[in-house]
């Protein structure tokens, strides 16, 4: 696949912010061209592209604008809706700013980096993707915030006086729930424990209509999966409520071959253990004077040449002693000398 700097000749970097935008033109070479700030609305987002092909040595440009999900939103839907090619930056982490901290800096990172990526990300578009992403920050922030409340729930139970924690022991939460609901505060009570038993009956209340908020939730995911992509209702261990890194861009092809396993780990390696030296006993032989390797012919009166070296003996294990061998045996196996 080609490069973008293969085919585009201007890349525009844009920081965005909530009410500020910064972008930087950088050619195909990663040049710094020019810098500007606009408005984050539908004035600067204009401003913008008319600035941006002043400044670009040629029509050919590309977008990478970081944000695109949240404070570059806007930008990129406007982006996308005039033809232009947008481009998804990630944001530099803190310890990958070894050269400063600038809105301008940053603008020109997201250009340099589109540049070197050799297949960058496009924002993720579409209505449907839309309305899932905002199904889930919805029903995300519901979870959280029952959890919460059944919390200060049980707090307040675990303090309150024996007789109304009685009401509560042993309970699950539901039926703590529909036991809270039933709260009502009597005259003589002390005025510690009215408000106590109006407090446990708010705190049901709120409980209630969170686990209706996450029903209809859960049934508008259901709907929305189910006209865009049924597969996922169908894979184990995924659901509507699936986390968006489990969307695929469709479903699988029938009849695709499946994955094949991975081979299995070889066993691990274990160092061999040093053996003892063999101590002479009764049964082991004891050694001779005859050599154990190949015969070698004994040198005549008179000549001076010498026996062939004996064959080297194969390594011994790792960590493990020779074995002793006697002065006889030695002397065997070592070349003899010239006679003279």
């Amino acid at each position: 696949m080609p490069m973008l700097a293969d085919l585009v000749d201007a890349v525009i970097g844009v920081d965005t912010h909530t009410d500020t935008h910064t972008a930087a033109v950088v050619d195909r070479l990663g040049a710094h061209l020019a810098t500007a700030e606009v408005s984050a609305d539908a004035a600067g987002y204009a401003q913008l592209t008319g600035w941006a092909s002043k400044h670009a040595p040629g029509p050919r440009t590309a977008w990478a604008a970081g944000g695109c999900g949240s404070h570059g939103a806007g930008l990129a839907r406007a982006l996308a809706a005039a033809g232009h090619l947008v481009i998804e930056a990630d944001r530099p982490k803190k310890a990958r700013r070894r050269g400063g901290k600038s809105d301008e800096l940053d603008a020109i990172r997201a250009a340099r980096q589109a540049l070197a990526i050799p297949d960058p990300a496009q924002p993720r578009t579409g209505d449907t993707r839309k309305a899932l992403r905002i199904l889930l920050a919805t029903r995300e922030h519901a979870t959280k915030t029952r959890t919460a409340t059944v919390n200060t729930l049980k707090a307040l139970i675990l303090t309150a006086p024996e007789d109304l924690r009685a009401q509560f022991r042993g309970r699950r939460t539901a039926a703590q729930v529909r036991a809270a609901l039933a709260l009502r505060s009597r005259p003589g009570q002390p005025v510690s424990e009215q408000h106590l038993r109006q407090a446990l009956r708010e705190l049901a209340r709120q409980i209630t209509g969170q686990d209706a908020t996450l029903k209809t939730s859960l049934k508008n995911l259901r709907s929305l999966v189910r006209a865009w992509m049924p597969a996922l209702l169908a894979e184990p261990g995924t659901g509507p409520s699936a986390p968006p890194s489990c969307w695929s861009p469709g479903p699988t092809p029938a009849g695709s071959a499946p994955k094949p396993p991975s081979p299995p780990s070889p066993p691990p390696r274990r160092s061999p253990h040093p053996q003892a030296a063999p101590t002479a006993t009764a049964s082991t032989p004891t050694a001779t004077a005859t050599p154990t390797g190949p015969c070698t012919p004994s040198p005549s009166a008179g000549s001076a040449t010498t026996s062939p070296p004996s064959p080297t003996p194969p390594a011994a294990p790792p960590k493990a002693k020779p074995p002793a061998r006697s002065a006889a045996a030695s002397s065997a196996t070592s070349p003899a000398t010239s006679t003279g």
